[in-house]
């Protein structure tokens, strides 16, 4: 009898990225509906929908790569690559906003490790 196959490293990094951007996600939508509520007029209305309609399409993915879906993973690849080049992108911008700049940066550096992660772990999904 063979011994059943062992899970590389790679891929137990799957279900704690998955969880990753169920968290980003989350945050996301809770920073977007504080932004609304505290801070209305610094943020153009487009972009504050703009970043709910993409974390909560970052929650559902997210549940799909922790389930270890290979559409999901293709989709949370593009997704955070995308989100990341544009954090990085409007970083410069991002940083003299104060402590909301703070907090973006932070949000920018997870998403670029979260891409990683997801990178590293393609070929065990």
């Amino acid at each position: 009898m063979s011994a059943p196959p062992q899970r590389s490293r790679r891929a137990a990094l799957l279900p704690t990225a998955g969880l990753a951007l169920v968290i980003l996600g989350a945050l996301g939508v809770v920073s977007a509906v504080l932004g609304f509520a505290f801070a209305p007029g610094k943020i153009p209305a487009v972009v504050r929908y703009a970043n709910i309609a993409a974390a909560v399409v970052e929650i559902g993915v997210g549940l799909g790569v922790r389930r270890s879906l290979r559409a999901a993973w293709a989709f949370a690849v593009s997704l955070e690559g995308t989100l990341t080049l544009i954090n990085l992108i409007a970083l410069p911008q991002i940083a003299h906003a104060g402590t909301v700049g703070g907090i973006s940066v932070a949000f920018a550096v997870a998403r670029a490790g979260l891409t990683i992660v997801l990178a590293m772990g393609g070929d065990e999904v």
